[in-house]
Order: structure tokens, then C-alpha cells, then sequence
């Protein structure tokens, strides 16, 4: 029986798959450089207000990040041949 292009593969959700892990690895990383970058306009360097924004943005955006590369890695260990996973995991490491 050949396989079937369905959203489904070996009964398991594509999410699950090495492919979909490593799209949502990418969105939480692209997310927490979002909110980083809007936390971070407009510039004031010497202004100690701004650098504790700054600060608690990169904290508060930190598990994103973290489960984002969490999930990158593992995507890598379900997918060791996708020449695509290997190159965002290179990337982010």
C-alpha cells in the first residue's frame, strides 16, 4: 500500500513530526526576537529605565527562546537526515 499524503503519518500528527517540531522551534524563536526588538525602540543607552525594560524583556522571553531550541533539538534527533533542521540547528547553536 503506498503511502498516503495525509496530514497523518504512521498515526501520529505531522506536528509531531521532525518537520513540524522544527516550523514551531522556529515561531518561538522568531517570537522572542520580537519581542526583544520592540522592547528595545526607541534607543536611549543611558537611560536606566530603558535598560530595565530591556532586561525584563530578555527575561520574560527567555523560556521562548529555551523551548525553541529545546524543540529544535529534538526535531534534529527525530530527523537526523533533513539537511534543513541541521542547518537551522548549526544557526542557532
Amino acid at each position: 500500500m503506498p503511502p498516503s499524503p495525509e496530514p497523518f503519518r504512521d498515526g501520529s500528527p505531522v506536528l509531531f513530526s521532525a518537520p513540524g517540531l522544527g516550523v514551531v522551534a522556529l515561531v518561538l524563536i522568531v517570537l522572542f526576537a520580537s519581542l526583544v526588538a520592540a522592547s528595545l525602540f526607541p534607543l536611549q543607552l543611558l537611560d536606566p529605565a530603558w535598560q530595565l525594560r530591556i532586561a525584563g524583556a530578555l527575561i520574560a522571553g527567555a523560556p521562548f527562546a529555551l523551548l525553541g531550541l529545546a524543540l529544535l533539538q529534538i526535531a534534529v534527533e527525530l530527523g537526523p537526515h533533513d539537511p534543513l533542521l541541521k542547518n537551522r540547528q548549526q544557526l542557532c547553536s
